[in-house]
């Protein structure tokens, strides 16, 4: 699919382009094979697809794709120092969270963080988020990152509340919804700025964090911890604090709300989909 594609600039974003296909495998690995093959070239890319076939989430987890729902990636080249590209994963669920805040309007409920990257509309999740890197070509870091977001359904059978945009605004698209995301992830980076800003992001980010001061779960491959959401430190770590007053800190896991008295199997926090 990569090699047909033909991308257009961006309106009033200098160096950002877009695609739209109507249907692909992965926009993600559409978008990788660009970058590998020298093929992407400079500033920011955007495909969008009406349908994905191959979607996948975080460790390899499959995706319900239905048409109607959002599949986009964006792929950046460099977008900042190998180290501060750990926060990256909130930058973008914070530019996600401005976009669907925005889509929904004034009278939405409350749209809400749980880390690292998920996105809720009254405690229920709507989208999923992939980030892969990877290097292109010259030897420049390159990210790209998927996002499925559930506009006109969402799926039933999983461990936790889901939701989807129309059951909150009822002419919600996808098109208008892509209007809002060009616009956040572009504001949000100028913020960031390369990494350089990452403290205004975590407060800006902690500001809309669901469950700060509650108690969760956080469960890993092969062991599950549950402890009071303390914070989030410089890198984007969750911090834990444990039963016994000592705090630790996590790079990744999937995160619920309520003490699991199972280890469940949940859809990924950062996967890409519609779950």
């Amino acid at each position: 699919m990569s090699e047909t594609l033909v991308f257009e600039p961006i309106p009033g974003l200098p160096d950002w382009r877009t695609a739209h296909v109507p249907s692909t495998g992965s926009t993600n690995a559409d978008l990788a094979a660009l970058v590998r093959d020298g093929r992407a070239g400079e500033g920011r890319l955007w495909l969008t697809a009406g349908e994905q076939t191959q979607g996948r989430g975080r460790r390899g987890r499959p995706w319900s794709s239905p048409p109607g729902n959002f599949f986009g990636s964006l792929a950046l080249i460099d977008p900042a120092p190998g180290d501060r590209i750990g926060f990256l994963p909130l930058v973008t669920a914070l530019a996600v969270r401005d976009a669907v805040a925005a889509e929904l309007g004034e009278a939405a409920p409350a749209v809400d963080l749980k880390w690292p990257n998920d996105v809720l509309i009254d405690g229920a999740k709507c989208c999923g988020i992939l980030l892969e890197s990877l290097s292109a070509p010259d030897g420049a870091n390159a990210v790209i990152i998927g996002c499925g977001i559930n506009v006109t359904a969402h799926p039933l059978d999983t461990p936790y509340p889901a939701t989807h945009l129309q059951a909150h605004r009822p002419d919600a698209t996808s098109h208008s919804l892509f209007h809002h995301l060009v616009g956040a992830f572009a504001a949000i980076f100028g913020d960031w700025n390369r990494g350089r800003n990452t403290s205004s992001i975590r407060e800006r980010w902690l500001g809309h964090a669901r469950g700060r001061g509650d108690r969760l779960t956080v469960t890993l491959d092969n062991a599950s911890h549950q402890g009071i959401f303390e914070d989030i430190d410089a890198d984007g770590y969750l911090i834990l604090r444990l039963p016994d007053g000592t705090s630790k800190e996590f790079a990744a896991g999937d995160v619920f709300f309520k003490p699991q008295g199972r280890q469940p199997s949940p859809a990924p926090l950062g996967g890409k989909g519609t779950s």
